[in-house]
Order: C-alpha cells, then structure tokens, then sequence
C-alpha cells in the first residue's frame, strides 16, 4: 500500500527554529558593540563652556584640577581598566603629549569609578607617564557628559573646553593631533 507524502509547508515565524532567534539576537548584539566604539556626538552646550573646577586625587598622592594650568591646554583622557578600546588609546595619548608637552600640553588620565588599588595594579606595568586622576565618584566624568569610554577632552588655554571626543577610532592618533593643533592655534 502506497502511502502519500506529505507536502512540506512552509514554516511559519512561531516554527522557526530557537537557534534562528537566537543567532538573530547574537547578531544585534554584536552590531550594538561594534557601534558602541565609535565616536559619539557631544553636547554642543559643553563646547566652550568654562571647565569645571572640580578637584580630584592623583594617584601618586597629589591632587588636580583640570583649571590647574591657566593659559595652557589641557587634556583629559576619561578610561576604566576594564575598557578594552581605552588600553589602545591611553598609550597612543600618553605618547601624543609627550610630543605636546614642549607646547605647554598637560594630559591627566581620569579613572572613572574605580578604587585606587585596582587603578594602581593596572597601570604599575604600562610604562604610561602622565598622571593618573582618580574619579571614584565620577563627578568629574559627570561634568562633561561621559557616557561612554573612552573619552578625551580637550580644555584651551582660555579655560574652556575645545573639543570632546567619544570612544575610539582607528584614526585616533591623527584626530587627537589635529584637534590638539586646532587649540593650540587659537
């Protein structure tokens, strides 16, 4: 006896396999981290305003605020030691001041949220030479909008702020310099 074949039905969206979901969700995730490193907009209220007088801890015992250096630039490079893009810019920062600091270019790394010991721990073996600040409370962080990190801010010689940059790209270097000669023009 002959049986019929059934005719193969195409699968409606609630008989798609688990698998299809989640490998949809995975994808969205993924794209989400990706955009998450880019540069970001600013607030175009923060541009020109006076910095903030806000003091802060350095980790070697001192302390700082970025009103510190009057007729100066200063930049502040915002980090966590648990953001991967910020161990690719902090270097690449700490190197493009160096070259700076001729031209009276100050950079403070600024930890956002983290206990001196962790800080300490981590940066002992990266051979950076700027001085590190301590924002436990993020106060500073919330001063200038820092919602995503890495962050680098720029303050003119005037006191105000010049530029704000949000997460990292590729061209970080190249930007960094050009925004630092933009300022330091003025």
């Amino acid at each position: 006896m002959n049986t019929p074949t059934p005719t193969p039905q195409p699968q409606s969206f609630a008989n798609r396999p688990m698998r299809t979901l989640l490998l949809s969700g995975g994808a969205l995730i993924v794209l989400a981290l990706l955009f998450s490193s880019f540069p970001r907009p600013v607030s175009v209220a923060l541009i020109n305003a006076p910095a903030p007088d806000i003091l802060l801890p350095l980790l070697d015992g001192r302390s700082f605020s970025p009103r510190d250096h009057p007729g100066d630039v200063v930049v502040l490079d915002f980090w966590a030691t648990w953001c991967m893009p910020c161990r690719v810019t902090m270097p690449i920062a700490d190197r493009v001041a160096e070259e700076y600091a001729a031209r009276d270019v100050h950079l403070y790394f600024v930890n956002q949220g983290e206990p001196r010991e962790v800080v300490s721990e981590f940066i002992e073996p990266t051979g950076l030479t700027s001085p590190v600040a301590l924002d436990t409370n993020r106060v500073l962080g919330a001063a200038f909008e820092v919602h995503a990190l890495p962050c680098t801010v720029i303050i003119g010689r005037d006191g105000n702020v010049k530029s704000l940059r949000f997460g990292a790209s590729m061209d970080y270097e190249t930007e960094l310099r050009a925004d630092l000669d933009r300022v330091l023009a003025e």
